[in-house]
């Protein structure tokens, strides 16, 4: 560890020296809640686990279904994103490299994948000589990975109040998006997560070029005993995911239908690019299963279900969208303009393309944890599927109307 220095408390320049001015836009950010961790927080752990294992979900009392809920599809108390369906489900960086690492203290690595393994346990920590500044992490996407619309950030070293306070925790961070300059992110000198909104979505560049995001240290709040400057985590959220249940039979472009987990690559789906173009192939590139507890259970008067997360966004026969999170369905680029309610009536199309019509008569929770599948399909083609019948969203709609 480098200790502090009387020089090292300093004011710190906006620029490098040599470095030429540059347009930034400032960014501030949302605070989340800071990490809970420790021998109570183990305990609790452990009993929800113990109830998963040993009782059925709709057996449990209101009181533990929620602590079984709340820790049901993680592995353990420093896991920050766990296996539910999320941003996740389908996104993610390739790479993450550090310009310097720290060298290891005994059992302990400090390398720059440390500031995306999702836990709270690791920390990234530079090792530069001062404090860090100009020290930074590269993070890279695939062309097709989900466009970015929030960064995530714990700043320090937050597995412990000691080990945050004895070393250095970032000021500002300045944000590079393919070699160009495009943020300052302003952090606040706390453990608690803290959410930056940008102000539009990155990636699926085009010319199947990668997204590559840098993240340098401009300035730092230094600690109380190593200069060292750590971030435990940078992660994201975003576009382009939403997730349908293990066994929604999916339509394929000859007709059949095949439960969504038994999809496979190089399959081709019945799709519409949007309401406007005829009916064509998409070849399926990807599918992958995640976890969920707030599932949404959906009958229809014809006997049919279908079991989806609550952004999940479905078409109705007067040719409005609809789901149960407006908000978050819009973000994915549908008009959804209200949530969906029983009495309304949804679009499908039968074996033969013909239009039809399904009145919903009941929604539900989904009581038990409910494993959920997303695709990804060749071309980053979003559009409309048929799920079950029904017209449902997949990925993010180019062109809604």
């Amino acid at each position: 560890m480098k200790y502090l220095s009387g020089l090292s408390i300093l004011c710190y320049l906006l620029f490098p020296a040599g470095g030429k001015a540059q347009s930034w836009t400032d960014l501030y950010p949302t605070l989340g809640e800071s990490p809970k961790l420790g021998t109570e927080v183990q305990r609790e752990f452990e009993r929800a686990k113990h109830l998963l294992e040993t009782r059925a979900f709709d057996d449990l009392s209101a009181a533990e279904r929620e602590l079984a809920g709340r820790w049901e599809t993680f592995a353990g108390i420093y896991d920050i994103v766990g296996d539910g369906c999320s941003w996740y489900c389908a996104g993610g960086p390739d790479t993450v490299t550090a310009s310097s690492a720290l060298a290891p203290q005994g059992k302990n690595t400090y390398e720059g994948y440390h500031a995306h393994d999702l836990s709270l346990r690791y920390a990234w920590v530079e090792g530069a000589a001062g404090q860090g500044e100009g020290e930074y992490l590269e993070y890279r996407f695939h062309p097709e990975s989900p466009r970015i619309t929030h960064i995530k950030v714990y700043n320090g070293y937050v597995k412990s109040e000691k080990a945050w306070r004895a070393n250095s925790r970032v000021k500002v961070l300045r944000l590079h998006v393919n070699g160009k300059p495009l943020a300052r992110m302003h952090l606040t000198d706390t453990r608690a997560e803290q959410v930056f909104a940008l102000p539009e979505p990155l990636g699926r560049l085009g010319n199947r070029q990668d997204l590559r995001l840098r993240f340098e240290i401009e300035s730092v709040y230094p600690g109380e005993r190593y200069e060292d400057t750590a971030i435990t985590e940078i992660f994201f959220d975003g576009l382009d995911v939403h997730c349908l249940a293990e066994g929604t039979p999916i339509r394929l472009a000859d007709g059949r239908e095949k439960p969504i987990e038994q999809l496979e690559p190089g399959d081709s789906v019945w799709h519409l690019a949007s309401l406007r173009s005829r009916p064509g192939p998409a070849a399926v590139s990807e599918v992958r299963a995640f976890t969920h507890s707030n599932c949404l259970i959906l009958t229809f008067a014809d006997g049919r279900t279908l079991t989806a997360t609550a952004a999940h966004p479905f078409l109705l026969a007067d040719g409005r969208w609809v789901s149960a999170d407006p908000g978050r369905s819009r973000i994915y680029g549908y008009p959804v303009q209200r949530a969906y309610r029983e009495g309304d009536t949804f679009a499908g199309r039968n074996g033969e393309g013909a239009p039809t019509a399904h009145r919903l008569v009941r929604i539900a929770p989904a009581l038990q944890h409910r494993t959920t599948l997303t695709l990804r399909l060749r071309q980053d083609e979003g559009g409309i599927i048929l799920a079950n019948g029904l017209l449902s969203g997949m990925g993010h709609q180019q062109a809604p109307d």
